[in-house]
């Protein structure tokens, strides 16, 4: 992100390595609220999210966070990973990989939901994706989160429909395949 993404309220940018306590906080802190409710992600801190893994996104310039007062309330990853759960959707935007981006680990502070972060958090992966080229940003929400999915289709985003998939940390849950168009 060439500059910090400001709101009235919220800085957004891409985190550094003075950020990994707090992001990593936030994950933790993200993982128990969400632990056994009805929008549950089965996201379980250590296992996934790792530390290890958040300051391997955040060397890789990847990771994104939302700040209000200097203290970190959102966060997101932004990469091309070539991810092959996603190969069983039918994807409006036909484009070489390089051009794909994809949106991991969104997350907004429990303390501060509904605040207009997550708008904001949006607006700055979407910067990123641009300039990095993607002509596409895509992403899974699992699909008891109709909160989550319903952000996404205010922001832009398409649902390509729901599909079973199996994570990388052994979960396997239905989820939407959504994607947003960058190109115009």
């Amino acid at each position: 992100m060439a500059d910090n993404l400001v709101s009235d309220t919220f800085v957004s940018r891409r985190a550094t390595a003075d950020d990994l306590d707090a992001v990593c906080a936030l994950y933790e802190a993200a993982c128990r609220a969400m632990a056994g409710t009805a929008f549950d992600i089965e996201w379980v801190w250590g296992t996934y999210p790792t530390r290890d893994g958040l300051a391997e996104r955040i060397t890789a310039g990847e990771l994104l966070i939302a700040e209000r007062a200097g203290s970190v309330v959102g966060a997101c990853v932004v990469d091309n990973a070539d991810d092959p759960t996603y190969a069983v959707a039918s994807w409006r935007i036909a484009v070489p990989q390089p051009q794909v981006g994809v949106l991991h680990l969104f997350v907004v502070d429990p303390a501060h939901r509904g605040e207009g972060i997550a708008p904001v958090l949006l607006d700055a992966a979407d910067v990123v994706a641009r300039e990095r080229g993607f002509a596409t940003l895509r992403l899974d929400v699992f699909d008891n989160n109709e909160p989550a999915v319903r952000l996404y289709v205010r922001h832009g985003y398409e649902d390509r429909g729901v599909f079973t998939l199996r994570y990388e940390d052994g979960v396997v849950h239905a989820a939407h395949l959504m994607e947003l168009d960058l190109r115009g």
